[in-house]
């Protein structure tokens, strides 16, 4: 598989099933993942959107708290700085 040379395995059959099945949206974190998923033409997402769409349907009532737990006890690596970005865009757009 051409991809697995780019990527980990996981991604990488990730990325080929998305591709197979014609996908709408392919869920992906890994930044090298994204790169070839987006190089392949796939939409992609990843667990912040996912948390933000949730919390846009109103699944949930403070997506940052959900991100915080995802960082701390999910192993979901967010920088301080990514995270105050996003919390700044959030209130600039409500």
């Amino acid at each position: 598989m051409l991809a697995a040379a780019e990527v980990d395995l996981g991604e990488a059959a990730a990325i080929a099933l998305a591709q197979r099945l014609g996908s709408e949206l392919l869920i992906i974190d890994d930044m090298a993942g994204r790169r070839l998923a987006r190089r392949l033409g796939l939409a992609i997402t990843g667990t912040v959107g996912i948390v933000l769409a949730a919390a846009e349907s109103g699944l949930t009532e403070d997506p940052f708290i959900l991100l915080e737990e995802l960082r701390h006890r999910g192993g979901l690596w967010l920088s301080d700085a990514f995270l105050e970005r996003l919390r700044s865009m959030q209130r600039s757009s409500s």
